[in-house]
């Protein structure tokens, strides 16, 4: 590895870094004002859908992005290899992200059950909107993660976790304010991860279509009808 991509890959780890950091204050600090707002049970409502929301995240930043990184640089140098790569995953990840959101959705009343509390269905059906988000998030962050590029990741990253907390704020201060019950305070609190997610494809798209426009990287056309004969 030449000094250049060392130096290069130091500054992302940097990045990435600074963004975890900031996430996970982020993530510590909303809870106190959150808490205070709805108080113990609402904060229970919240905490109990909360790890779905976790599992997204967890396949939209670490899992399916590093599977896709690691496919593309193992493919560095056979555009028409790569092209075919990135055509058969994002089908993939949206075949599966569609699926998950549909069990989600449909079976939201059961699992809410299985969890002690039929209420929760509202919050789990708001929060399987996110998994329709992963795979553009996915794709894109583990596209620009196989040239080493970690800046675009990072900064969606931060940017999508400012959101969230915003909306967790402001939503369940909001459905207080007009009288609704604790259960919908935490559906729109938990809308957070939603519009988080939204923020976060509009930062990488603008990354990614910086590259493209400057005419390095791929033309993968999955966000288009419009498909490249390969």
């Amino acid at each position: 590895m030449s000094e250049r991509s060392m130096k290069r890959l130091m500054k992302g780890a940097a990045w990435l870094t600074v963004a975890s950091l900031i996430s996970k204050i982020l993530s510590a600090v909303y809870r106190v004002p959150f808490q205070n707002m709805v108080g113990d049970v609402g904060f229970y409502i919240f905490q109990q859908v909360y790890p779905i929301y976790g599992i997204a995240m967890t396949l939209a930043l670490g899992g399916f992005p590093v599977v896709i990184s690691k496919m593309l640089a193992e493919a560095e140098g056979d555009l028409r290899r790569q092209q075919i790569i990135m055509r058969a995953v994002f089908r993939m990840l949206r075949i599966v992200s569609i699926a998950i959101f549909v069990f989600l959705f449909l079976f939201a009343d059961i699992i809410a059950m299985m969890m002690g509390d039929v209420a929760l269905s509202e919050l789990i059906r708001v929060i399987s909107f996110v998994f329709l988000l992963m795979p553009y998030l996915a794709f894109m962050r583990g596209f620009f993660q196989s040239t080493g590029e970690m800046i675009p990741t990072a900064i969606s990253q931060t940017i999508e976790q400012i959101i969230r907390v915003v909306i967790i704020l402001l939503g369940a201060g909001l459905a207080l304010n007009m009288g609704l019950d604790l259960y919908d305070a935490g559906a729109m609190a938990m809308s957070g991860a939603i519009f988080g997610g939204v923020s976060g494809i509009f930062v990488l798209r603008h990354f990614y279509n910086k590259r493209l426009a400057s005419g390095q990287g791929l033309q993968p056309a999955v966000f288009t009808e419009k498909q490249e004969k390969v």
